[in-house]
């Protein structure tokens, strides 16, 4: 008698997502449309997170151009448009725009709604400005 256990008493998972692959347990193939909604969940999450990187590396950029170090540009391919960003007049704290979009990135998994998460950040960064520009 072998000692391993019958297929029956394995342990199959209902979902495992490993970054592109999704497996599921043949005995949950009845919840299949609820995975594809939460795999779209996850590729939107994704999606946002690429993003808002991208806008937190902007402002980063925009930054160092402000300070004088220029050489630690990433988007050096668009060096005159992050010049004309950092000149702007009444421009906004870049540190705190920086912080804003980082604290967004990080929540963002956690919020119900994407729509809120980035409609928050756009608030935040819209009372910011108008700080500074009183």
């Amino acid at each position: 008698m072998s000692s391993e256990p019958s297929p029956s008493t394995h342990i199959i998972p209902i979902l495992n997502i490993l970054g592109d692959k999704v497996a599921l347990g043949p005995q949950h193939h009845d919840m299949l449309p609820l995975y594809v909604k939460w795999v779209n969940d996850f590729e939107v999450t994704r999606t946002l997170d690429l993003g808002l990187g991208l806008a937190e590396l902007w402002l980063r950029d925009v930054l160092c151009i402000r300070e004088g170090v220029p050489e630690l540009v990433y988007a050096v391919d668009r060096s005159a448009r992050l010049q004309e960003d950092a000149r702007a007049e009444g421009g906004l704290s870049l540190h705190a725009a920086i912080e804003r979009v980082q604290d967004t990135r990080m929540r963002l998994p956690l919020h119900v709604s994407e729509e809120l998460a980035l409609e928050g950040l756009a608030y935040r960064l819209q009372e910011l400005l108008e700080r500074e520009q009183a």
